[in-house]
This record gives C-alpha cells, structure tokens and sequence, in this order.
C-alpha cells in the first residue's frame, strides 16, 4: 500500500505480517512493530496502528499475531518496548498530548502509568524487567538538548546533563550494573 507501512517480523527468514485482517477496504492503515520478545514460545511485538490518515495513532502490541490495544486512540500514541515476565506484559511508549509534547509511559498488563508529566517532552524506547524491578530508557527534552534518563520503579534517574544532545535506545541491567 503505497504510503502506509505494515508490521512484520521474521523467523528463520519466514516473513510473518502482523495486521492481516485488520486493513480497511481503502487500505488506509499503517502498522507498525518496534520491538519483539519471546515468551514461553509465544510471540510478542509492540508498535502501533494509526487507522487512517486523520486517525491518532494507537500502542498496541500483538501476541502470536493477535493484536491487543493498549491505548484508545484519544491522543497520537506507540509502544516502543515490550518484555513478559511471570505472565504479565509491560509495554513502555508515549502518548503525544500536543506539539513537542510527549508523555512518557509505562503499561503493566494494559494498566497505565506516567512517568513524565505534560510539562515537557519525554519518550521512552527500551524496557527491561530483572526481579521485581522495571527499568526503562529514553529521553527528557527537545533537540538539541536531549537528556539520556531512565527510570527504575517509575523513578526517574538522569544519565547525562543535556549540554549535549543524546538518545539511548535500548536498557540492559546486569545484577547491580544498568547499561
């Protein structure tokens, strides 16, 4: 479909779509997967489904090919990370309240938490869950004064100062050591 994107992944070169059945006749829908994780052989991809061309974006994630909305679609929205741990589904992205406006999320089994305020710009990209703990990376402010952050628990911990512009895209944590 020319101009719209569709979410896909690959197993062992086999391409595998993730919206059949849920294009509009006009084929006015874009999809889109940005992170995958594999759990008790199950197949789970966050992203985003943006239904047409005057539509908000909607987080999403598909399990084995079926997709689960997370967000409703009152506000522009994306799931850019996902991980599965003990059966529960934690999903981090942002929703867009305005220009450069950006709130950065966090979603537990579809269950919502903020981990920005409107006040400013923040997106989140990666997520990683070690026990009980859920940490997850991204980014406070505007170009080019972007600050690494990431937040453990819900609270956030700065990585640089922003006199620099920087992102971090993905979160690892290995015993006491956050990478």
């Amino acid at each position: 479909h020319k101009g719209f994107s569709t979410a896909k992944y690959w197993k062992n070169n086999t391409e595998y779509f993730l919206n059949q059945g849920q294009i509009q006749p006009d084929g006015k829908r874009s999809t889109s997967g940005s992170s995958i994780f594999i759990y008790k052989g199950n197949v789970y991809v966050g992203g985003y489904i943006s239904p047409g061309r005057n539509s908000k974006s909607l987080a999403v994630y598909w399990k084995n090919k079926k997709v689960h909305y997370i967000t409703k679609g009152k506000h522009h929205a994306v799931a850019n990370g996902i991980v599965v741990k003990d059966n529960i589904v934690h999903v981090c992205g942002s929703i867009q309240y305005g220009y450069k406006n950006n709130v950065a999320m966090y979603w537990r089994n579809g269950r919502a938490t903020a981990l920005s305020n409107r006040k400013g710009d923040a997106c989140v990209s990666g997520i990683f869950v070690q026990g009980k703990d859920v940490y997850i990376v991204g980014h406070t402010g505007l170009y080019p004064f972007r600050k690494i952050v990431y937040w453990k628990n819900g609270r956030m911990i700065p990585v640089t100062n922003g006199r620099r512009d920087a992102l971090a895209t993905d979160i690892f944590v290995y015993g006491k050591d956050v990478y």
